[in-house]
């Protein structure tokens, strides 16, 4: 791929106009596309995981493309968080972006592999109600606004509200900020106790074996059954 197959060069431009300054004179690499790399949730996942700023860019099956851009790195949570430098946006028909209101904090969620939340990732709204929704079958997803979304004041980026995903892109257009070696830490119920698959994708992520999840002490503070 000489660049991308969902941006021209001028939606591209025009896109990045929108960036905070700390992402714009970065170097942007794509990290995920579906035609390169499949049609793979647990591809996709991996190449946003602690990532850094990214752009998800969605083709739907009735031609329509749009996505948005993450200023915070993507993470397994069981609750929405994110920046206020987060935007939705529409390439196709028209291109438009739309960041933040004041209305509320819903800017980013991603979960999967547990049976009480929803599994995949969504920016704005709340659930099964998103301004963006793809989810984790990594087959279908919808965009709901009556009229526009409530976190991004967006309204429908795909043409259908429940549409069929046709392809997919992941750009990078900031490095983590994380210190990766820190994320195995924390107390003693740790990020990594709840969700020990995240651990597997970020040892893929990064090519970094997180050793210390072998030697931790075993959380003895929280019953097996929580």
């Amino acid at each position: 791929m000489e660049f991308s197959n969902l941006l021209s060069p001028a939606d591209y431009y025009i896109l990045n106009d929108n960036l905070p300054l700390d992402c714009k004179n970065t170097k942007h690499i794509l990290l995920f596309s579906s035609v390169r790399d499949g049609g793979s949730w647990n591809a996709f996942v991996n190449s946003l995981i602690y990532q850094g700023s990214t752009y998800i860019i969605i083709k739907d099956k009735d031609g329509y493309i749009f996505g948005g851009f993450a200023y915070e790195d993507w993470k397994q949570n069981p609750k929405f968080y994110g920046d206020r430098k987060n935007f939705l946006f529409s390439i196709r028909p028209k291109l438009r972006c739309y960041p933040t209101t004041s209305y509320n904090n819903n800017f980013q969620y991603m979960n999967f592999g547990v049976k009480t939340l929803p599994n995949g990732l969504a920016m704005g709204g709340q659930f099964d109600y998103c301004g963006l929704w793809i989810d984790s079958d990594f087959i279908h997803g919808h965009s709901k606004a009556a009229p526009l979304s409530s976190t991004y004041a967006s309204p429908r980026l795909s043409k259908q509200e429940d549409f069929l995903i046709d392809e997919v892109e992941v750009w990078s257009v900031r490095p983590t900020q994380v210190d990766l070696d820190e994320v195995q830490k924390g107390p003693k119920r740790s990020a990594l106790d709840s969700h020990p698959g995240e651990l597997d994708l970020l040892e893929m992520a990064t090519g970094r074996k997180m050793y210390s999840k072998e030697v931790r002490e075993p959380d003895l503070t929280i019953d097996d059954d929580e």
